[in-house]
């Protein structure tokens, strides 16, 4: 069955170089562009994000995650114009997600390592933003992008941990704000501190 918005990206394309598709994550966005676009080239715009695949007998979503390599490019994309027009912007938690895991890429990768890393969601919506596979050892990274920290922010990376058990050796948050710490055993990290060399 052919999407109903293919006409209006035939005219679309006509007229704009660049499309930005914006909507709810796993929505088929990509699936949907490349359907309507097979002759356009792939720009390596995007970077993409499998999910883990232990279940811990819980149902999973399977398909991967796509992130822009280019936040910049994103923030423009979506007529984002300045950074305080950004602290409020419906996509901010979005934004900063996808920025976390793409210097995380480059951390592993600017140090000559391939980086294992995946996200792990459930169907009920239990889901960790960044999870690095060492071995049978895992470190679960929850990225939010508030300023102050919120007591329902953990509780993720808890439901997690049972679940994960002894799989789990490290859970961090990362957040907004600034400051560094430990809490209820969960590692805390600012944006602006060099946590992706911890991962």
């Amino acid at each position: 069955m052919p999407f109903t918005i293919t006409v209006l990206f035939q005219e679309l394309r006509r007229y704009f170089p660049v499309v930005a598709l914006v909507g709810p994550r796993q929505a088929g966005k990509t699936k949907l562009a490349r359907a309507e676009f097979p002759d356009c080239p792939y720009l390596y715009l995007v970077t993409q994000l499998r999910p883990w695949h232990e279940n811990f007998g819980k149902r999973l979503i399977k398909a991967p995650k796509l992130y822009f390599t280019d936040t910049g490019l994103l923030c423009w994309l979506l007529g984002i114009e300045s950074p305080a027009h950004l602290s409020t912007h419906a996509q901010r938690g979005a934004i900063f997600e996808n920025w976390a895991v793409t210097e995380a890429l480059k951390s592993f990768r600017n140090r000559g390592e391939e980086p294992n890393l995946h996200f792990w969601r459930d169907q009920a919506g239990l889901e960790i933003d960044l999870l690095h596979v060492r071995g049978s050892r895992l470190h679960a990274l929850e990225v939010k992008s508030g300023a102050t920290i919120a007591a329902d922010w953990f509780k993720g990376l808890r439901k997690f941990a049972g679940l994960a058990g002894a799989e789990l050796e490290r859970s961090t948050l990362l957040f907004g704000g600034s400051g560094s710490h430990a809490h209820q055993g969960v590692e805390v990290r600012s944006w602006d501190s060099r946590w992706m060399d911890e991962i």
